[in-house]
């Protein structure tokens, strides 16, 4: 099969790039390893709209791909994947309601698994933002004990 494989990090996120890298590594000599020919953007640093049309361009002729990208992208790019060829990766409506941090535990919450305290009473804690990758805009808030 002809794979296609488009990591966002290392063509548009430099911070984020040694990590999308290794994964984007790992990938493509998991699918090498079994037979398969693996086609991937050709890397223009910094470019959008270049990487899209690339990985749109990709889509039409693999049999099968996959996209990691940080979650404010991952959707589009998993929508568009899903168009034209077979999505190896999460199905894009399941990429968008997974992107929000708190809509997601507000579901797990709901179901049989336990989630973390949206406003836990006692501190330190860990803020996330509702989006983002890469551990951006995580920061510890402190809170007196009210005892």
């Amino acid at each position: 099969m002809d794979i296609l494989l488009a990591e966002y990090a290392t063509v548009m996120t430099p911070n984020l790039a040694e990590e999308g890298h290794a994964m984007l590594h790992t990938l493509k000599a998991g699918f090498q390893n079994r037979g398969h020919s693996v086609h991937m953007p050709k890397p223009r640093k910094g470019d959008a709209n270049a990487f899209y049309t690339e990985v749109e361009r990709l889509t039409q002729v693999c049999d099968a791909g996959l996209v990691i990208a940080p979650d404010k992208v991952l959707y589009e790019f998993t929508a568009l994947v899903e168009q034209h060829t077979m999505n190896l990766g999460c199905p894009a409506e399941a990429v968008k309601k997974a992107a929000d941090k708190l809509a997601s535990s507000e579901v797990l919450s709901r179901g049989s698994l336990t989630v973390p305290e949206i406003n836990p009473p006692k501190g330190p804690y860990i803020l996330k933002p509702r989006d983002g990758c890469g551990a951006e805009g995580i920061r510890i808030k402190e809170v007196l004990d009210p005892d």
